[in-house]
């Protein structure tokens, strides 16, 4: 596995400290820079190397959501999960309109901040599990569609679709060669996350939020 370069942003400081000592205990991540707020790491970012940013949302000067849409448009390649106490919906409208891969929760055990990194580079989403049911009933509520299927994995819409169209686990896992039992470990994931019953359910959200376009 590469090496994963992060960058974290957060105005406190002891946080921000102890999150870079925890997270270089692991092998494959290096802490390569830390900025107090947007502004300090939108400036420093064109003289680093780095691949992830690890960053707040209310922060002074610039909050977490400018500093993404801002990042982003200069290098679309970096990866942003934003860590935050918040767990209002609307920052998780403007946390994905802004573009970010992921959402983790600062509440949340090192295990989960270390799934998020590890999901995010391998190119999925990873939001907080006791955020996401939530946020997804409230998109559904509002009808956003395209912010509901955001927040699936690809493999998961994947599944999703073919689960909409009638094929058994065996034959979900010989379509997308994977085993069957990861394909009900994804089953079960969109039961949970979509709150449905079966999967015939399943296949009615899907249909109601636009995902088998």
């Amino acid at each position: 596995m590469d090496l994963i370069r992060i960058v974290l942003v957060d105005d406190h400081k002891l946080l921000l400290s102890s999150m870079k000592v925890m997270l270089e205990k692991e092998d494959f991540i290096e802490v390569v820079g830390k900025a107090y707020n947007g502004k300090d790491f939108l400036e420093m970012m064109d003289n680093i190397e780095f691949d992830m940013v690890l960053m707040d949302i209310d922060m002074p000067g610039m909050n977490g959501i400018e500093a993404a849409r801002g990042a982003l448009s200069r290098r679309p390649d970096i990866k942003i999960i934003t860590v935050s106490m918040f767990d209002d919906f609307d920052n998780y409208n403007q946390v994905i309109e802004a573009g970010v891969h992921g959402f983790v929760v600062k509440n949340a055990e090192i295990r989960e901040l270390l799934e998020a990194i590890y999901s995010v580079w391998r190119n999925e989403k990873y939001f907080s599990p006791q955020l996401l049911e939530n946020a997804i009933e409230y998109m559904s509520n509002r009808q956003d569609k395209s912010k509901v299927k955001y927040l699936l994995s690809k493999r998961e819409m994947q599944v999703l679709k073919l689960i909409s169209e009638g094929l058994s686990s065996n034959e979900i896992a010989a379509n997308l060669d994977i085993s069957p039992r990861t394909v009900e470990k994804h089953r079960d994931a969109l039961l949970k996350k979509t709150k449905s019953k079966n999967a015939v359910t399943l296949a009615v959200f899907a249909s109601k939020h636009g995902l088998l376009d």
